[in-house]
């Protein structure tokens, strides 16, 4: 291990293991603390559903003593002692009168059955009229609320609830009548304990472990639980009743504990890391510029050098280690950018060919038309006029179109004269003089370069042309919009930067500006920028594109100067 690692090392233990032990203490404390809480909340959930089952019992009782003190039975035992039986248009009045009944006491379950046992009115579920039913008597008997299975409609079809029933009997005239009422548990016992919250969550089953609800349609991993055993009338489970407290609020801050004691941990170490980097830093800084050099270039980054003071062998060594770096860089973006060229101007003299085919059909369709629109309708005419006017507008922008993707795919080799940059670029900006405002930032002196004028005049004017529309945004207004264009010269080049104060651009866009038929604009081909690459590549040159979003752009052109001149 080297002296900076181990440095580094002892200073990260230093740092970690209290961090470490402190985090542990916490993770455990808060982890007891919560676990009693679950503990209680689950007794007070578990207190909760038992007092609502009681409560539910009481309510039910009460319910079939008022029913069994409703007019409705004392009518039907006048009805019985004076007719024997009741009528059929007796019974529909009765059926009627049961259900208003059963709603009106806000009971789930009415059934009524003479002395013999003889359902006589069941609202809850019709089809059990006439039948006989032997349990309201046998609820009777038990003198308490009981907690059974009862089959009633819902929707059109027969469900299955667990209810909880009370009856009472009623005689005079030497008739019967024996009044059952039941109120469902599912919800009565679920919803307080769903409206409480606090994580609380219950779920009741049959007998077998069959869910009949809960209080979530997925519940949560449960901490704690427990289990209320809901018996029959004849002491035998019935239902169980299990009420838990979910965890997920003692896992969520257990986790945060361990995700900040990760932090501090991990930034203790970066903290170390630093501290040992500077201890050593005098030691091994030349060495370890140069190593990071190499792991760059090893990833890719082709843009690292690496910048040594020191004169010695280690700077001529990094010296030569960057001229490497600048050649390699050089050939690769020519290749690549020969491979793009190449495989645009195929594309180009496709998409050429294939927008000339329709041109001269529809150019003859349109003359054929006009020729004869004299013989139509008097309105006719003046539409027909028009839209061949249209027709033949579209024409021509075709042909605009056609016609600079044949010059991009056909542009020749720069014609290589000694030209001033600085003259060029002044004669770009005086077709701009007045619409925008433009900083001239240009050296003087600048050695001639041998370059194509006219390929160099396109590329100033292309990089003003955006460089006026994105500022355009933001108005032509002198102390708003503008334009910096500047000239300098650098390790053996010509530069000429041309920035604007416009919107700017997406740096995750920056390698597709230059593609062919790529546009952030809504007008426009997308082939002026791809134009410019193509001039300053042909020129051994190089272009590259900087950009802060609401900061504006900025494009900086290198053009090689001459041996002489360079040297």
């Amino acid at each position: 291990m080297t002296l900076r690692g181990r440095i580094t090392f002892w200073f990260a233990a230093a740092a970690v293991v209290p961090i470490a032990v402190a985090g542990v203490v916490a993770w455990l404390q808060i982890s007891k603390g919560y676990r009693a809480d679950l503990d209680r909340a689950l007794g007070d959930a578990h207190t909760d559903a038992s007092r609502e089952l009681e409560q539910t019992r009481a309510a039910v009782a009460r319910a079939a003593d008022g029913a069994s003190q409703s007019p409705l039975i004392a009518g039907l035992l006048v009805e019985l002692a004076k007719e024997g039986e009741l009528g059929a248009a007796q019974r529909r009045d009765l059926r009627q009168q049961a259900l208003a009944t059963m709603r009106s006491l806000g009971l789930d379950l009415y059934t009524l059955v003479d002395q013999g046992d003889l359902v006589l009115a069941a609202p809850h579920f019709a089809g059990h009229v006439d039948e006989v039913d032997t349990e309201p008597r046998k609820v009777l008997r038990a003198r308490a609320p009981v907690v059974a299975w009862a089959k009633v409609m819902r929707g059109g079809k027969v469900a299955r609830i667990l209810v909880a029933l009370a009856s009472r009997s009623v005689a005079d005239r030497g008739r019967e009548i024996t009044v059952l009422v039941g109120r469902e548990l599912s919800g009565e016992l679920l919803e307080p304990l769903r409206k409480g919250g606090g994580g609380v969550e219950a779920r009741l089953t049959d007998a077998a472990g069959a869910e009949v609800a809960s209080t979530s349609p997925k519940l949560h991993g449960l901490g704690v639980s427990e289990d209320l055993e809901i018996d029959d009338i004849d002491g035998k489970p019935i239902a169980h009743l299990i009420v838990a407290v979910s965890d997920e609020t003692l896992v969520k801050r257990l986790r945060d504990v361990a995700l900040y004691t990760l932090g501090l941990v991990l930034a203790a170490i970066v903290a170390a890391v630093l501290v040992g980097a500077l201890v050593s830093r005098r030691m091994t800084r030349d060495l370890d510029a140069l190593m990071a050099g190499v792991q760059a270039v090893a990833r890719g980054d082709l843009e690292h050098e690496v910048r040594v003071g020191a004169p010695d062998e280690v700077g001529k060594l990094a010296d030569a280690f960057n001229t490497m770096t600048r050649e390699v860089r050089d050939a690769k973006e020519r290749l690549l950018q020969a491979e793009r060229v190449a495989a645009w101007q195929d594309i180009a003299r496709s998409l050429a060919h294939e927008i000339k085919n329709p041109l001269t059909p529809i150019q003859m369709s349109v003359e054929t038309m006009r020729k004869t629109y004299a013989g139509s309708h008097p309105s006719f005419g003046e539409i027909f006029d028009e839209s061949t006017r249209t027709i033949l507008e579209e024409v021509q922008r075709l042909k605009k179109i056609v016609g600079e993707f044949t010059q991009f795919a056909r542009m020749p080799g720069p014609d290589r004269r000694a030209v001033d940059l600085n003259d060029v670029v002044g004669s770009a900006l005086a077709l701009y003089q007045g619409s925008v405002r433009v900083v001239r930032e240009l050296a003087p002196s600048l050695p001639a370069l041998e370059a194509d004028r006219d390929q160099l005049t396109q590329v100033v004017l292309n990089l003003l042309e955006n460089a006026r529309d994105a500022v355009a945004s933001r108005g032509s207004d002198q102390s708003v919009g503008r334009i910096t264009v500047r000239t300098r010269t650098a390790a053996g080049a010509a530069l000429l930067e041309v920035e604007d104060n416009g919107p700017g651009f997406d740096p995750a866009l920056k390698e597709r500006l230059f593609l062919p038929y790529f546009t952030t604009k809504e007008s426009g081909t997308g082939l002026g920028l791809a134009i410019v690459r193509r001039i300053v590549t042909d020129h051994g040159g190089r272009i590259a594109a900087y950009s802060e979003p609401e900061k504006g752009a900025r494009f900086v052109i290198e053009l090689p100067l001459p041996p002489v001149l360079s040297s």
